[in-house]
């Protein structure tokens, strides 16, 4: 089979295909900050990861998945959805195609199994990685904001810290509540 074959296949039950796999998306505990997205966003969302996905097949260009998986790890981040949830939507998305590709009676092994998961471990790999680079900027940025916020008119003079006296027969207790733990 051919790439543009695949791709055919591919391309062919979308609309049917996607509609499988927006419900699991929409009913799966783990992927819930996807359900306040409306129905036709959650299609483009899928439809942007599959055109992704058709486009390695046709040219194995590496450099365009690194681009498409940042910018999507970015923009999940943006969007306040965990990345833990971004990564079971990208697994579920394999596993549907996977399912689909069966269905059309074309085993997803061989050279285009390991095409599909190799896609797909690339697309995780730097969906994650354009995630956690948002996240260090946020953090950055945070950080700086807390660092040039303006000061009080009179810095704040630590209050020294007065304790009673243990007393013979006390017990420390921790914050926690454990007995017997010192706080800390």
């Amino acid at each position: 089979m051919t790439a543009a074959e695949m791709i055919q296949i591919i391309e062919k039950g979308s609309a049917q295909y996607f509609t499988g796999l927006i419900q699991e998306v929409r009913s799966n505990l783990g992927t819930n900050h996807y359900r306040r997205l409306s129905e036709e966003e959650l299609s483009r969302r899928i439809t942007a990861v599959y055109l992704n996905l058709e486009h390695w097949i046709a040219t194995r260009d590496e450099e365009a998945v690194r681009v498409a998986g940042e910018t999507l790890g970015r923009r999940r981040f943006e969007e306040g959805i965990p990345l833990g949830q971004v990564m079971l939507a990208l697994v579920l998305e394999e596993n549907y195609l996977r399912k689909y590709l069966s269905n059309q009676g074309v085993l997803p092994e061989g050279e285009w199994g390991q095409t599909i998961t190799e896609f797909f471990q690339k697309m995780m790999y730097t969906t994650a990685h354009g995630y956690e680079v948002a996240l260090a900027h946020s953090n950055r940025l945070a950080q700086r904001a807390t660092v040039a916020a303006p000061s009080p008119s009179a810095p704040a003079k630590p209050v020294p810290r007065t304790e009673a006296p243990e007393e013979e027969g006390d017990v420390q207790i921790s914050r926690g509540g454990q007995i017997g733990e010192s706080a800390g």
